[in-house]
C-alpha cells in the first residue's frame, strides 16, 4: 500500500487487528450501500439565524468580516480553573453563555458598540486594551478567556493578511469571493 492511499497509516497500522478478528467483520457491501446512500443526500447547511449571531443584511460586507473574527478566535474554551463559576462566560442581553456562544456575543456587542471589527487595518493594530473590552467576562470574579494572548495575535495577523490582500472594508468578503 503506498503512503498516497495511507497517508496517516491507519489502514497499516490496524491491519493486524483486521486480520486477527475473530469475533467482528466488515460487510464492505453494506458499507457501500450505505456510502451510495450517503452521497445521494442533498445536505443543506443550518441556519446562521441565531440571536448571538452579528448580520447586518444593509452590508453583508459587515457580517462577512464579522464571520472571518469569530473564525479566528473560535478555539479553545477551557480552563485550566477547576471551579465552573469562576470560568470566561459573558452576559448580552439578559443570557449568561460560555464557550463559543460568549465569544460570538462578546463579538456581536463589539459591533453593536462601534469597534470597527469589519476594518483590517484597526485589527493590525488591536491593541491588549480593547481586545480585553471586547471579551470582558460577565463579572469581575471571572477569568477572561483563555489564551488571550493567542488570540490578540490572530485578529492582528488577520487584519495583516486582509491589508494585503485589498485592504478596505471589504476585504473579508474579497477573500470569500476569491
Amino acid at each position: 500500500m503506498s503512503h498516497a492511499d495511507d497517508p496517516l497509516g491507519v489502514l497499516a497500522s490496524t491491519r493486524p487487528v483486521v486480520e486477527q478478528a475473530a469475533w467482528v467483520t466488515i460487510d464492505h457491501a453494506r458499507v457501500e450501500a450505505v456510502a451510495d446512500d450517503l452521497a445521494a443526500i442533498t445536505a443543506e447547511p443550518t441556519t446562521w439565524a441565531h440571536p448571538l449571531h452579528f448580520t447586518d443584511p444593509a452590508n453583508p460586507e459587515r457580517t462577512a468580516a464579522w464571520v472571518l473574527v469569530l473564525d479566528a478566535l473560535n478555539f479553545c474554551f477551557w480552563s485550566e480553573r477547576p471551579d465552573p463559576d469562576v470560568r470566561w462566560r459573558v452576559e448580552w442581553r439578559g443570557e449568561t453563555v460560555d464557550g463559543y456562544w460568549a465569544l460570538a456575543a462578546t463579538l456581536s456587542r463589539a459591533m453593536e458598540e462601534g469597534y470597527p471589527l469589519d476594518d483590517p487595518s484597526w485589527l493590525a493594530n488591536l491593541s491588549p486594551v480593547d481586545l480585553r473590552r471586547i471579551l470582558r467576562p460577565a463579572e469581575a470574579g471571572c477569568e477572561q478567556i483563555p489564551l488571550f494572548g493567542n488570540r490578540l495575535a490572530n485578529l492582528q495577523e488577520l487584519g495583516r493578511g486582509l491589508l494585503e490582500i485589498g485592504g478596505g472594508r471589504s476585504a473579508a468578503a474579497e477573500l470569500i469571493r476569491a
